[in-house]
């Protein structure tokens, strides 16, 4: 029985291109070896583009924290003049800067689920934007607790997010196994 192009695709999309390749390869007859290393070349390429975008949405992320901490710095100096001017140049660059890092780190979590989603499985992904919103909740809850602590460091709440662990092959484990 043959697989259409609509099946295998959805195989793809509900276990992700490795897993699902190994379903459509090994379950529905014998394919040369060629056509699946090709298949197999065609998800790593896929997988690069997003990689290398993830590459240019980093650059950008380390101009936009540099880009904040000039905005923090500005504002350091008390401006007697100033007064209570809480809507001063400074805070308003403060304010468009942490936007941008925030946009920012927003594309590159998109990055992330969609290298996870199409390498592993849109499951893992979904588990770990699930993770990430009981942490932040659990975050504002100790803050909350904390008198507003609004910036203390509460690194433990990420650790209930249970990260995909990467199954390594022989030969990747052979280069970082000392002997």
């Amino acid at each position: 029985m043959g697989l259409s192009v609509e099946q295998a695709n959805q195989l793809l999309t509900n276990y992700g291109y490795f897993q699902g390749l190994n379903r459509i390869f090994n379950q529905y007859g014998s394919v040369p070896h060629e056509k699946g290393a090709v298949a197999k070349a065609h998800a790593f390429n896929l997988l690069l583009q997003k990689v290398v975008e993830a590459k240019v949405r980093i650059a950008k992320l380390q101009v936009s924290v540099n880009r904040l901490e000039a905005a923090c710095r500005a504002g350091v100096a008390p401006k007697p003049s100033e007064g209570l001017d809480f809507d001063s140049v400074e805070v308003k660059d403060l304010l468009t800067e942490l936007l941008a890092f925030d946009g920012i780190a927003a594309e590159i979590f998109e990055s992330s689920a969609s290298l996870l989603s199409a390498a592993i499985n849109p499951e893992t992904t979904a588990d770990k934007a699930r993770g990430l919103r009981v942490s932040h909740s659990d975050l504002w809850s100790r803050q909350k607790t904390e008198s507003f602590q609004l910036l203390n460091r509460n690194p433990q709440v990420f650790e209930m997010i249970d990260f995909p662990k990467p199954v390594a092959s022989d030969e990747a484990k052979a280069k970082i196994t000392p002997e």
